[in-house]
């Protein structure tokens, strides 16, 4: 995903935590660059999570980055990488 520059990145020092906070107002601040269909299931109330659960969904993110940038990483996910070999 792409968070946009209304997003605040606050590296805790360890090089383990970085935290992400999103502003409090609702709004467009991330474009999601792949995998959408993913989130999207969360949509079916079938998937839906009820308030007191929590689920880790792990992510890539890119922070206000370009358009150029943001295609160049749409093409190697989807036409350069390899599959996974399912025999291992």
């Amino acid at each position: 995903m792409n968070l946009t520059p209304a997003v605040t990145i606050e590296d805790e020092g360890d090089g383990l935590v970085t935290l992400v906070f999103f502003p409090e107002s609702e709004g467009d601040f991330a474009f999601v660059v792949d995998g959408q269909h993913r989130l999207f299931s969360f949509a079916d109330e079938y998937r839906e999570l009820a308030s007191t659960e929590t689920f880790e969904l792990p992510v890539v993110a890119l922070h206000n980055a370009t358009e150029e940038m943001v295609g160049q990483t749409f093409v190697e996910i989807n036409v350069k990488s390899k599959p996974v070999n399912k025999d291992c």
